[in-house]
């Protein structure tokens, strides 16, 4: 709770907890965001599953389809915007209207869109704090944690807090 009261006054930070099975990780990451949400914190909650490994891109599209039902998506700019509507569909349908990606392919196509999460994850901590909860990390496709790591390691100043589980 004390990362969380610096979390709120600007300073993002991440937190992994790790456990035994059964535990309760989840259980306790389910709590506290239950508590910070009553305190005004946007929560975003994604699940890895083992199944799901090897979908490039899943776990941050999952990030992204809750983050985008959030006060302040709106505002990320409008070529952020087409840019992760590349890999997430329900970019492109809650907004029809945005113009085309920029091309790219390879690497760059990778930190452009990486851009665009922060650029929409920078958005909606504009209106709240935000806490992206990540249940069971370890699970989470190879390309998903190249982009949270970018992510990680480029924002600042943001009140962002993001929430790992792994056992």
């Amino acid at each position: 709770y004390s990362i969380w009261e610096q979390v709120r006054n600007g300073e993002p930070h991440h937190v992994l907890l790790r456990g035994d099975t059964g535990i309760g990780k989840t259980t306790l990451v389910e709590r506290f965001a239950t508590s910070v949400a009553l305190e005004g914190a946007t929560v975003a909650r994604v699940k890895c599953y083992e199944l799901e490994r090897e979908l490039p891109f899943g776990v941050i599209g999952g990030m992204i389809n809750h983050l985008l039902d959030l006060p302040g998506a709106s505002a990320t700019d409008p070529e952020q915007l087409a840019e992760l509507a590349r890999l997430v569909a329900k970019v492109r349908q809650r907004y029809p209207a945005l113009p085309a990606p920029i091309p790219s392919e390879g690497e760059s196509a990778r930190l452009l869109f990486t851009e665009a999460v922060m650029a929409l994850v920078a958005a909606v901590a504009d209106e709240h704090p935000v806490v992206l909860a990540i249940d069971d990390i370890r699970l989470a496709d190879a390309t998903s944690l190249a982009v949270l790591h970018l992510m990680l390691r480029r924002i600042d100043n943001l009140p962002l807090m993001v929430l790992l589980t792994s056992s």
